[in-house]
């Protein structure tokens, strides 16, 4: 995992305020939508469509919180930022750590749960 620690993934204190029906639900529905969201994101960097990288990246950031993921969430605000300001600098190298990251988390996020 590129010598970073689930701990720098994954925040366990937030999944401990949820029931484990909840946890399986809220990670069942992050494996379904965060690809199309990155698929998404990535659309929308080929279209230098900034302004629905940020709208999109702020949806992602959401969910991502929710399920207590830290690193995935600090890229997708950064991804909101540039798209909000129009930036669309290291776009495409902020996609690659975005994807690393999700698939880091959701890793950590099953074998926790």
């Amino acid at each position: 995992m590129n010598n970073v620690t689930d701990k720098e993934v994954i925040d366990t204190q937030i999944l401990k305020e949820y029931t484990p029906e909840l946890i399986n639900r809220l990670i069942t529905m992050f494996q379904e939508q965060a690809p199309q969201s990155i698929a998404k994101l990535k659309g929308y960097a080929t279209e230098q469509n900034a302004v629905q990288i940020g709208k999109e990246a702020h949806y992602l950031k959401g969910s991502s919180a929710a399920l207590g993921g830290t690193q995935l969430t600090a890229i997708c605000k950064e991804l909101q930022l540039k798209g909000e300001q129009g930036d669309l600098s290291d776009i495409d190298a902020l996609l690659e750590q975005l994807e690393r990251s999700y698939t880091q988390s959701l890793a950590i996020l099953q074998r926790l749960c």
